[in-house]
Protein backbone atom coordinates (compact mmCIF):
# COMPACT_ATOMS: atom_id res chain seq x y z
CA UNK A 1 0.00 0.00 0.00
CA UNK A 2 2.99 2.35 0.90
CA UNK A 3 4.70 1.83 -2.68
CA UNK A 4 0.80 2.59 -4.40
CA UNK A 5 0.75 5.84 -2.24
CA UNK A 6 4.18 7.02 -2.55
CA UNK A 7 3.52 5.95 -6.89
CA UNK A 8 0.66 7.93 -6.72
CA UNK A 9 2.73 10.75 -5.48
CA UNK A 10 5.60 10.45 -8.03
CA UNK A 11 3.19 9.96 -10.97
CA UNK A 12 1.30 12.84 -10.42
CA UNK A 13 4.15 15.59 -9.61
CA UNK A 14 6.19 14.22 -12.12
CA UNK A 15 3.69 14.36 -14.74
CA UNK A 16 3.27 17.95 -13.37
CA UNK A 17 6.91 19.10 -13.30
CA UNK A 18 6.89 17.63 -17.08
CA UNK A 19 3.88 19.86 -18.42
CA UNK A 20 5.18 23.10 -16.69
CA UNK A 21 8.73 22.61 -17.66
CA UNK A 22 7.78 21.84 -21.30
CA UNK A 23 5.00 24.69 -21.40
CA UNK A 24 8.39 26.73 -20.52
CA UNK A 25 10.22 25.98 -23.67
CA UNK A 26 7.31 27.19 -25.03
CA UNK A 27 8.60 30.94 -24.32
CA UNK A 28 10.82 31.35 -26.60
CA UNK A 29 13.15 33.97 -25.21
CA UNK A 30 13.37 31.95 -22.02
CA UNK A 31 13.73 28.56 -23.80
CA UNK A 32 16.72 29.81 -26.13
CA UNK A 33 18.45 30.41 -22.78
CA UNK A 34 18.32 27.21 -20.63
CA UNK A 35 17.46 24.80 -22.89
CA UNK A 36 19.81 22.41 -21.59
CA UNK A 37 18.53 22.71 -18.00
CA UNK A 38 15.09 22.80 -19.39
CA UNK A 39 15.32 19.54 -21.30
CA UNK A 40 17.37 18.07 -18.32
CA UNK A 41 14.07 19.00 -15.99
CA UNK A 42 11.81 17.35 -18.14
CA UNK A 43 13.44 14.30 -18.41
CA UNK A 44 14.14 14.11 -14.89
CA UNK A 45 10.30 14.38 -13.87
CA UNK A 46 9.50 12.35 -16.66
CA UNK A 47 11.93 9.50 -14.68
CA UNK A 48 9.45 10.35 -12.06
CA UNK A 49 6.27 9.80 -13.62
CA UNK A 50 7.56 6.86 -14.54
CA UNK A 51 8.72 5.36 -12.04
CA UNK A 52 6.04 6.07 -10.01
CA UNK A 53 3.58 4.17 -12.47
CA UNK A 54 5.89 1.29 -11.77
CA UNK A 55 5.69 1.75 -8.20
CA UNK A 56 1.53 1.65 -8.76
CA UNK A 57 1.81 -1.54 -11.23
CA UNK A 58 4.74 -3.51 -9.66
CA UNK A 59 7.20 -2.88 -12.90
CA UNK A 60 10.61 -4.29 -12.25
CA UNK A 61 13.23 -1.86 -10.84
CA UNK A 62 10.72 1.11 -10.25
CA UNK A 63 11.56 0.78 -6.95
CA UNK A 64 15.35 1.38 -7.29
CA UNK A 65 14.79 4.37 -9.55
CA UNK A 66 12.16 5.80 -7.31
CA UNK A 67 14.97 5.45 -4.43
CA UNK A 68 16.92 7.50 -6.46
CA UNK A 69 14.68 10.36 -7.91
CA UNK A 70 13.65 11.21 -4.30
CA UNK A 71 17.18 11.21 -2.84
CA UNK A 72 18.28 13.62 -5.63
CA UNK A 73 15.37 15.80 -4.49
CA UNK A 74 16.42 15.98 -0.60
CA UNK A 75 19.64 18.39 -1.02
CA UNK A 76 19.41 21.46 -2.72
CA UNK A 77 22.90 23.92 -2.89
CA UNK A 78 24.48 27.03 -4.28
CA UNK A 79 28.36 27.12 -3.85
CA UNK A 80 30.62 29.28 -5.98
CA UNK A 81 28.07 30.59 -8.29
CA UNK A 82 26.61 27.21 -9.38
CA UNK A 83 22.89 26.23 -8.14
CA UNK A 84 21.48 22.78 -7.95
CA UNK A 85 17.71 22.34 -6.74
CA UNK A 86 15.09 19.35 -7.66
CA UNK A 87 11.83 19.88 -5.80
CA UNK A 88 8.69 17.57 -7.25
CA UNK A 89 6.32 19.43 -4.40
CA UNK A 90 5.86 21.73 -1.72
CA UNK A 91 8.94 21.48 0.82
CA UNK A 92 9.81 21.67 4.72
CA UNK A 93 13.68 22.92 4.56
CA UNK A 94 16.20 23.24 6.96
CA UNK A 95 19.94 24.74 5.86
CA UNK A 96 22.96 27.12 6.24
CA UNK A 97 22.99 30.22 3.92
CA UNK A 98 25.80 32.26 4.07
CA UNK A 99 26.65 30.81 7.42
CA UNK A 100 23.34 31.32 8.82
CA UNK A 101 20.85 28.80 9.18
CA UNK A 102 17.36 29.16 7.39
CA UNK A 103 14.16 27.33 7.29
CA UNK A 104 11.23 27.67 5.28
CA UNK A 105 7.79 26.03 4.61
CA UNK A 106 6.68 26.47 0.82
CA UNK A 107 3.73 25.36 -1.53
CA UNK A 108 5.71 25.85 -4.65
CA UNK A 109 4.84 22.90 -6.18
CA UNK A 110 7.75 22.14 -8.78
CA UNK A 111 11.56 23.42 -9.78
CA UNK A 112 14.44 22.03 -11.10
CA UNK A 113 17.76 24.05 -11.78
CA UNK A 114 21.02 23.11 -12.54
CA UNK A 115 22.34 26.91 -13.19
CA UNK A 116 25.25 29.32 -13.26
CA UNK A 117 24.17 32.43 -11.13
CA UNK A 118 26.18 35.50 -10.15
CA UNK A 119 25.94 35.45 -6.60
CA UNK A 120 28.62 33.24 -4.87
CA UNK A 121 26.74 32.77 -2.08
CA UNK A 122 26.43 29.42 -0.18
CA UNK A 123 23.61 27.48 0.69
CA UNK A 124 23.22 24.04 1.23
CA UNK A 125 19.33 22.83 1.93
CA UNK A 126 17.66 19.77 2.91
CA UNK A 127 14.39 19.21 2.03
CA UNK A 128 12.12 17.45 4.53
CA UNK A 129 9.52 15.85 2.66
CA UNK A 130 11.62 13.83 -0.04
CA UNK A 131 13.79 12.53 2.70
CA UNK A 132 10.61 11.32 4.63
CA UNK A 133 9.57 9.55 1.63
CA UNK A 134 12.98 8.35 0.65
CA UNK A 135 13.08 6.47 4.13
CA UNK A 136 9.86 4.84 3.52
CA UNK A 137 10.91 3.73 0.24
CA UNK A 138 13.87 2.44 2.09
CA UNK A 139 11.64 0.80 4.58
CA UNK A 140 9.62 -1.34 1.83
CA UNK A 141 10.87 -4.54 -0.25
Amino acid sequence: MTKKIIGLYQLITGVMGAIIIFASLLNTSAAKVALPQKVAGVVLFGLLAWAGYGLINKKRNALKYSRILQALQVISFSIGGTLYKFTAAGFIALGIKNGSFTWGISAQPIDFAITSIQNTSFSLIVYLVPLLILIGLLRVK
